[in-house]
């Protein structure tokens, strides 16, 4: 019986250390054709992934890439984004360690598209360009119930507009047109400026600025305005006003938006097809990609703290635990259920 548990124990601490060691001690994994030394050039670019769910694992990926851009003295770091969102705190850290990064930051939407905490992150890069066929915005944060996905209260919500607020702020960005990507008692209008560009805007959600410049049919635009705001879509651009501007956006939607709107509304000059047109349009000139890809700790521990499996690994150790409780002496139960817990 004590041998058995001695090679028990000795299991469990062979699950354990090597997610130590990758943790602590696991040099980062680099692109075969490049090195990790400092480019005096600057001829460096750093492309990182940002895919599938946004949880620690993919916080741990970014701090990587902006740290191998110092090393490396990369010109830029391209965020290729591909992700419906996730968890809340990650997006939040992953945003502010891309805003500490030392070189120019851009976010390249591909796939799946960046919703919701993608595109929280999106908006902390400084550029923002989209492929074809995608979409950015869907915000505001949700939490699970027994009967599907809910939206958060009102202090959720009021974090995530003013993180989104900052962030596109200190990038030059709309915070209007980010803001309303969270909070969906948000009215945008919009109207073409003297330099012939598209500018969107808030208004009041209550409707108290739209005395002096509603149309002359009143009624016919309050109640264009109210069909916008009852229909699942909003009715963009039905509803115009004395001073030339439209309504992008009505009370009760949350923003989303494709291509041909991101560059309506100014969010980017226009779409690419691929990472080297990219670089093109923001005249990045030539150089070397460096590609960062996960290794093989940062996988183990994306796969360990993704939702369902920290949760039935938190099961399975609070199982163990127990038996090990209702069992004399420490066996294997006890084990399995520190392992799972560690």
């Amino acid at each position: 019986m004590r041998f058995t548990r001695s090679i028990g124990l000795m299991l469990a601490l062979l699950v354990c250390i090597p997610f130590a060691w990758g943790q602590e001690g696991e040099e980062p994994a680099v692109s075969e054709d490049i090195e990790v030394v400092s480019d005096p050039k600057g001829d460096v670019i750093v492309v990182c992934p940002i895919e599938g769910d946004i949880e620690p694992g993919v916080l741990v990926l970014v701090e990587r890439a902006v740290e191998e851009a110092r090393e490396l003295n990369a010109k830029a770091i391209i965020f290729k984004i591909n992700t419906f969102g996730g968890r809340v705190d990650s997006a939040f850290e992953i945003a502010h360690v891309i805003r500490e990064a030392s070189c120019r930051t851009i976010a390249y939407i591909e796939g799946k598209g960046a919703i919701s905490a993608g595109a929280l992150i999106s908006f902390a890069c400084n550029d923002i360009i989209m492929t074809e066929g995608v979409t950015i915005g869907a915000a505001t944060p949700v939490y699970a119930t027994s009967e599907g996905m809910a939206p958060a209260g009102e202090k959720s919500v009021s974090a995530m507009r003013a993180e989104m607020r900052a962030l596109s702020k200190a990038n030059g960005h709309n915070s209007d047109i980010a803001q309303a990507m969270v909070d969906e008692d948000i009215v945008l209008r919009g109207f073409v400026n003297e330099s012939g560009e598209y500018e969107v805007y808030e208004v009041d959600s209550d409707g108290n600025d739209e005395a002096d410049t509603k149309s002359p049919d009143e009624d016919e635009a309050e109640n264009a305005e109210e069909d916008a705001e009852d229909s699942n879509e909003p009715d963009i651009g039905t509803v115009v006003y004395d001073d030339g501007s439209e309504l992008v956006l009505a009370k009760g939607k949350l923003l989303t938006l494709d291509p041909d709107e991101a560059i309506k509304y100014g969010i980017i000059d226009r779409t690419v097809e691929s990472l080297d047109d990219a670089v093109t349009h923001f005249m990045l000139g030539g150089g070397t990609y460096h590609i960062v890809e996960p290794n093989w700790a940062e996988v183990a521990f994306r796969f360990l703290t993704s939702p369902t499996i920290a949760g039935l690994l938190l099961m399975l150790g609070m199982g163990g635990l127990y038996l090990e409780v209702r069992t004399p002496g420490f066996g294997l139960p006890g084990i399995v259920g520190i392992t799972c817990l560690c």
